[in-house]
């Protein structure tokens, strides 16, 4: 039986380090590629160093980017909403033409129509051809909470109260009355269709949900377990995030010298 990939590294900052230079690695070698994209705490060193290596002649004008999720019911110039966020985080310091920055709207009058839409428009344009995406304290990937079926195509996702919580913890809202409690996610089955993924897990806090996310059963309890069967992911975690694994059952690469 195949091994998943795990890539290894010291420490956070060394592994979102690696996660760049291998997106403007892609971005150089496909300069028309379909990229999919995160929020959250996770990605921001990484976003950071793409725009710089922007500013140093990568060039974005070919690249379309989607993302995985959007909250239901956040005005779009809200700091917290994702739109928001990619672009004060990534976007506005890469060179991307706007008409090709791709997320849901999330303040559509239809969200079940919307996420119809957005399943289409990703198929429209050939699928992710490479996905930045991180693990849940909750095992969730995207907005994919504990229980989602594993056949879910885009749709509407109701965040659990675990999410809100940390939503708070975050200070991205004030008070868990103001988190919202829906958003447009693309779906699992979506995801497992996209061609190349890097799957994110840092920190000690992301321990237990990595164990169950590869070494445990294939569920939808840890909707991010489904990637132990996908084509072409590669596991990014530092040794925090990975020292409840066996990594005698994976293909490991050691990475925890790498320099950038």
């Amino acid at each position: 039986m195949k091994k998943n990939k795990i890539y290894l590294f010291k420490d956070a900052d060394i592994a979102s380090t690696w996660v760049a230079n291998y997106f403007n690695d892609y971005i150089k070698k496909k300069p028309n590629a379909v990229l999919g994209f995160a929020t959250g705490v996770s990605p921001l060193l990484t976003y950071k160093l793409l725009q710089k290596f922007s500013k140093n002649g990568t060039s974005w004008e070919g690249i379309t980017s989607f993302n995985l999720d959007e909250f239901i019911g956040v005005p779009i110039d809200h700091p917290e909403s994702f739109r928001s966020q990619m672009m004060n985080n990534l976007f506005k310091g890469v060179n991307i033409k706007p008409e090709n920055i791709l997320l849901p709207d999330g303040l559509s009058e239809n969200p079940e129509e919307e996420a119809n839409k957005y399943e289409k428009l990703i198929k429209s344009k050939g699928g992710i051809d490479l996905q930045y995406i991180s693990l849940g304290a909750n095992g969730h990937m995207a907005y994919n909470e504990p229980g989602t079926s594993l056949k879910t195509l885009t749709h509407i996702a109701t965040l659990e109260d675990f999410t809100r919580k940390v939503l708070v913890e975050q200070k991205k809202f004030p008070s868990y009355e103001e988190t919202p409690d829906r958003a447009i996610t693309v779906g699992v089955k979506t995801i497992m269709n996209f061609k190349e993924m890097i799957m994110v897990a840092l920190g000690e806090s992301k321990a237990i949900p990595t164990q169950k996310m590869l070494e445990g059963p294939i569920t939808s309890d840890i909707p991010s377990s489904a990637l132990q069967k996908h084509k072409n992911t590669i596991f990014v975690l530092d040794e925090a995030a990975a020292k409840l694994l066996d990594l005698s059952k994976f293909e490991v690469t050691d990475l925890k010298d790498y320099k950038g």
